[in-house]
């Protein structure tokens, strides 16, 4: 197994290849802090996964950005940005796993323009053969049915002259910022 500074390194170099952005902080408050610096003048408000509700919606108050209280899909008439955290993410496939029980987070991630995901370094494996046994165990909860969503950057399809277009089926821009103690 990789060293986790090389499992990070790895993750990163595997995800900007596909077009999205990493960025490294400390802790999960400086990561929250560095998603305020990123949004900050580009946006006035973001849709979030619940969990990162209270702690977002106060840090991001000072970079003048509100915190939008939405969870239907009517509430994405305008896509904007959504911030959500991922559970994981694959290293080799330069990929964010995504485990959401709620819509909301789905939203956020999917149907928005601009996506900016904060990860634990803890949590991003080696491989998609590592994550095997976490989906299993995150569908065999009781009464739990979560969609499970790999997210590997900009969304991106082809027309049939292999014209490359980005951002037709979701987000034409995905960050992701790492934090922990494994940096």
């Amino acid at each position: 197994m990789a060293s986790a500074i090389g499992v990070v390194g790895r993750f990163r170099g595997e995800f900007e290849a596909l077009g999205g952005r990493v960025h490294i902080a400390r802790t999960r408050d400086d990561a929250i802090e560095s998603v305020g610096k990123l949004l900050s003048g580009r946006v006035r408000s973001v849709h979030a996964s619940r969990g990162l509700m209270p702690p977002l919606a106060e840090r991001l108050r000072k970079f003048g950005i509100e915190v939008l209280d939405d969870s239907r899909p009517d509430d994405y008439s305008e896509p904007g940005t959504g911030i959500t955290e991922a559970q994981y993410a694959v290293a080799s496939a330069g990929c964010i796993v995504e485990i959401a029980d709620e819509e909301a987070t789905r939203l956020a991630s999917a149907a928005t323009l601009l996506h900016v995901a904060i990860l634990d370094s803890a949590n991003i494996i080696e491989n998609l053969a590592g994550l095997a046994p976490i989906i299993r165990r995150s569908l065999g909860v009781s009464g739990r049915k979560p969609v499970i969503t790999l997210i590997s950057g900009p969304s991106r399809t082809s027309d049939i002259e292999l014209k490359d277009v980005v951002g037709v089926h979701g987000p034409n821009e995905v960050h992701v910022v790492v934090y922990g103690d494994t940096l």
